[in-house]
């Protein structure tokens, strides 16, 4: 027996049937290009989380927390470094979740593959969680993490799903007001104007707050760019 670490969030970015044993597939989510998590990892990083993932369906999310095995077992060329990852949050670490694993496996066959590809793979999320999965995005990009989904903040984003904008597009605003030093206090107030009911306050907004989302980080910049780059920025919020 093993001690386990646990794939963040596992059963949120990862749905099929619990009683499915060894799916033969796992999902990489198109957001993750945005997700700073994700974009701060190396190559190599990248390449150790996806095996990571790939291995953890083998066990409902869970691999063990030992990485020479995790090594052997995902087939690596490098050691992963799993501590790197429980403190990034992006695995679990629980010492009393032990599981029993496998050196080999047997793989599906081809046709259940097919069938597990068109009828669960592209299971489409519920309407209901949408909203809470803006919010938890929108709780870790903005660093609140104590802040409550309220009656105000859910409707808000429920109206500009209803409006035709995508969770991704809604992701993207929130990106976008991040990049905004005016919004993250650079203003003559010195007030952060960065809450959720604010990017999604109406459509205009969310289109604002996207074409931000598209303009280069301020970060690192000469003092003459940034103040181009901020004068960009003013016309759009002003426009």
């Amino acid at each position: 027996m093993q001690n386990s670490l646990q794939v963040h969030d596992w059963r949120e970015w990862q749905s099929y049937r619990k009683d499915r044993g060894q799916p033969p597939w796992i999902k990489v989510h198109r957001c993750l290009m945005r997700d700073h998590k994700w974009v701060a990892l190396t190559d190599t990083q990248r390449g150790h989380l996806i095996s990571i993932w790939i291995l953890a369906a083998d066990n409902d999310g869970s691999i063990p927390d030992n990485p020479t095995l995790v090594k052997k077992l995902c087939y690596l060329e490098e050691t992963p470094d799993l501590d790197f990852f429980v403190n990034q949050g992006l695995l679990d670490r629980d010492a009393n979740v032990t599981s029993q694993w496998r050196q080999h496996d047997h793989p599906e066959t081809e046709a259940e593959t097919e069938a597990e590809t068109e009828t669960e793979a592209e299971k489409p999320m519920s309407r209901s969680d949408e909203p809470d999965r803006v919010f938890r995005y929108w709780q870790e990009v903005m660093s609140h993490p104590k802040a409550k989904l309220d009656r105000k903040r859910r409707q808000k984003i429920r109206d500009r799903l209803a409006d035709g904008y995508s969770t991704d597009d809604l992701m993207q605003a929130i990106d976008g007001c991040k990049r905004s030093p005016h919004h993250m206090g650079d203003n003559d107030r010195g007030t952060v104007y960065d809450d959720i009911e604010l990017i999604c306050r109406d459509a205009p907004h969310v289109d604002k707050f996207l074409k931000l989302a598209n303009q280069p980080d301020l970060s690192g910049m000469s003092d003459a760019a940034r103040k181009t780059a901020l004068a960009a920025q003013r016309w759009i919020n002003e426009g």
